[in-house]
């Protein structure tokens, strides 16, 4: 009821709100910084760990748990996804955004369990995903046919 009647008794202030108001967006859309392609820092690291003939559920007791149990004593995790399939470990650790260093830190952690891990499997990879270079979409191809003979089925855009 105020600003109803604010309008109309003083309609000048309200046009000097409303200039205002443009005035002010207008400044700030020409100040508004874009890039095509934006600098990220995606504070995300992963550790694959590859344990060849070894069944999801081993994969899961003997290296999965123990990379999650060492790693999560790092500060300023948000989060920390697993998976264990055959052969294959994976761990996945979302940072905040205050984390500093966390490959190096993960490295670290990965590389102090390293004796504990049965010793059939291979070096752990910590990986630091880079928002500023990693690919945008992967295609895996497989069959029992040659790399010539393989044919993506179908493919369809958004764009």
């Amino acid at each position: 009821m105020f600003l109803t009647t604010l309008s109309i008794r003083r309609p000048l202030i309200v046009l000097i709100g409303i200039g205002a108001l443009l005035a002010f967006g207008l400044l700030a859309w020409t100040r508004l910084g874009v890039e095509l392609f934006p600098s990220i820092d995606i504070p995300v690291v992963v550790v694959t760990t590859p344990y060849p003939g070894a069944g999801p559920d081993a994969v899961d007791t003997l290296v999965t748990q123990k990379i999650e149990d060492a790693v999560s004593s790092v500060s300023a995790i948000d989060f920390i996804e697993s998976s264990s399939v055959e052969g294959m470990s994976t761990v996945t650790i979302q940072f905040t955004e205050k984390a500093k260093d966390s490959a190096h830190l993960v490295e670290q952690k990965v590389n102090a369990i390293r004796n504990d891990l049965p010793t059939d499997t291979k070096t752990p990879t910590v990986t630091k995903i880079d928002g500023n270079s990693s690919s945008i979409m992967q295609l895996t191809l497989g069959g029992s046919e040659n790399l010539g003979q393989l044919q993506p089925c179908s493919a369809t855009s958004a764009w």
